[in-house]
Parts: C-alpha cells; sequence; structure tokens
C-alpha cells in the first residue's frame, strides 16, 4: 500500500473513531443525575462481585462485557489499545486480542480518572472519559 493511501485509511479511520467517542459523550451527557447515580450503584456492585471471582473467570467476564459495549461503538481493541496508549496507560502490543495488559491499563485509567471502583470493563462511562481526555 502506498503512502497517500495509509494516509488516508489513518485520517478516515480517526474521523470514525472521533465520531464514535463523540456519540458516546452525547449519550452520556443525555442521561438524567438519577439515572448516572443509579448506574454508578449498580456498576460499584457488579465490580465488587467481579473482584471476588477467579482469574481466569474475571478476565472472560471483563472480555465479554467490553466486546459487547465496543461492538455498539464500533470501536475495535487495537483502536482501545493505541487511544490508551496515547493517554499513557498501555504499553503493551497494540493488536486485536484482549489481554490481561489491557485490563491492567483500563483499570488504571479507571482508578485515576473516574468515581467508583475500578472494574477493567470499557462500559460507556469509560468510553465517555477516554473520549473527553482523548480529544
Amino acid at each position: 500500500m502506498n503512502q497517500n493511501l495509509k494516509i488516508y485509511h489513518r485520517n478516515y479511520y480517526a474521523r470514525g473513531l472521533v465520531i464514535s467517542l463523540g456519540q458516546v459523550q452525547q449519550s452520556e451527557a443525555n442521561l438524567s443525575k438519577d439515572a448516572r447515580e443509579s448506574r454508578q450503584r449498580i456498576y460499584d456492585e457488579s465490580a465488587q462481585a467481579l473482584a471476588l471471582l477467579p482469574p481466569e473467570s474475571r478476565i472472560n467476564l471483563q472480555k465479554r462485557l467490553t466486546l459487547n459495549h465496543l461492538s455498539d461503538t464500533g470501536i475495535d481493541v487495537k483502536t482501545l489499545k493505541e487511544i490508551l496508549r496515547d493517554l499513557g496507560y498501555y504499553q503493551g502490543k497494540t493488536d486485536q486480542f484482549f489481554t490481561p495488559e489491557l485490563v491492567q491499563a483500563v483499570e488504571k485509567f479507571q482508578s485515576e480518572n473516574m468515581v467508583g471502583r475500578p472494574d477493567g470493563i470499557i462500559g460507556p462511562m469509560t468510553l465517555a472519559k477516554i473520549a473527553e481526555l482523548h480529544s
């Protein structure tokens, strides 16, 4: 692939990412304060339950839930890793695989930038915060 085509694909993909992240931010902004608080309570309870699972079961659940959220936005794992690397949270290989290193990066991001207990799951609130910091 020639250099101009590579640049075109990168720019096209970046515009799509900005649109997806913007849609996530807008959805979050449209939620009422009560809805956000209610969801936060549910997330905190879920994070506590998640922490009790054996490691293999925990990462499988984190993977399934994260992939569900990402598929709703059109963002893939590789792009997520690139964004977290840009923000200084992910240092591993940038590929399509959901890894323990990715979960650690997400948990670190959540603990430093969000309220509530980090769960390692990329859901709407985490995506909205990533979008806010990445833009």
